[in-house]
């Protein structure tokens, strides 16, 4: 979801319907919070594939095309805006896994809805989630972020 100052986008809450996935490294800090038995522990491999798919391309991407097409400002400099942004929470933080692969792989998985829809699966009770995933990246996403760079 966004945070409006009015009628401008300033910041993002994340919030997830169907739950929320943590990394082993989360253990001590979900133990802090009384979450200790938390469900989804991502492995590195579940990180890259879901994470940025759901918090950059149906967040990010959403409000910088509405942005653009609304005339406020070009979508390629709000991309590059998002990838400075990027850049400095990574010199920021710890575990700088899921923002490695964000700023430098060509490719990103994106989701295959459509063949969820098509094979008659529920996204929400799949064993397999990844299923909704194609097998093959999508150049489109990373190409479409840092081509104005």
């Amino acid at each position: 979801m966004s945070q409006m100052l009015g009628d401008l986008p300033v910041g993002f809450i994340y919030r997830d319907c169907q739950g929320s996935a943590f990394m082993p490294h989360a253990t001590e800090w979900l133990d802090t919070i009384d979450e200790a038995q938390a469900e989804n522990i991502f492995t590195r491999e579940q990180l890259l594939r879901y994470f940025p798919y759901y918090l950059l391309v149906n967040s990010t991407f959403a409000v910088t095309a509405a942005l653009g097409a609304a005339g406020l400002d070009s979508e390629a400099n709000l991309m590059a805006r998002v990838r400075t942004l990027l850049a400095e929470v990574r010199d920021q933080v710890t575990h700088k896994t899921c923002l490695n692969y964000v700023l430098e792989s060509p490719y990103w998985n994106v989701k295959g809805n459509f063949f969820c829809y098509l094979n008659d699966h529920n996204e929400n009770t799949i064993v397999d989630p990844s299923v909704t995933q194609p097998s093959a990246a999508s150049k489109h996403c990373s190409q479409r972020i840092w081509t104005a760079l």
